[in-house]
Order: C-alpha cells, then sequence, then structure tokens
C-alpha cells in the first residue's frame, strides 16, 4: 500500500488578523495541493520561484524532523 499526503500552508502575518483568515487560507492551499495531483506542498499567497523555493524548505525541514 503507497499512502500519500497534501498539505495547505498558510503563514501568520499582519494581514491575517483573525484564526478564520490563516485557517481559510490554509484550507484553499489545501484543496488547490490535491487539485495539483496529490503528494505535494501548497504554500497559500505563493507563486512561481518563491512558491518553491519555500516548499522545498519545507520538505527539507519534514524531512529533518521525521
Amino acid at each position: 500500500m503507497t499512502a500519500t499526503v497534501s498539505i495547505g500552508l498558510a503563514e501568520a502575518s499582519s494581514n491575517a488578523t483573525a484564526l478564520f483568515e490563516l485557517l481559510s487560507a490554509a484550507d484553499l492551499a489545501l484543496h488547490k495541493a490535491k487539485a495539483l495531483g496529490r503528494n505535494r506542498i501548497q504554500i497559500a499567497g505563493a507563486t512561481g520561484a518563491c512558491e518553491t523555493a519555500r516548499r522545498e524548505a519545507w520538505v527539507e525541514w519534514v524531512q529533518a524532523t521525521y
């Protein structure tokens, strides 16, 4: 059996004034990750090279931690 994981990330900032906004952004990122093929990390609000670099940093952190 093979398992896959899709992760939606959102970063707290001064723009995210409420927990609801932060969770909503993470939820949207999760659904985008699933739509783009599963087994991936999607960061809310990040695009292009910035998204790729941030996603790779998260993957490295997860692999080093677990």
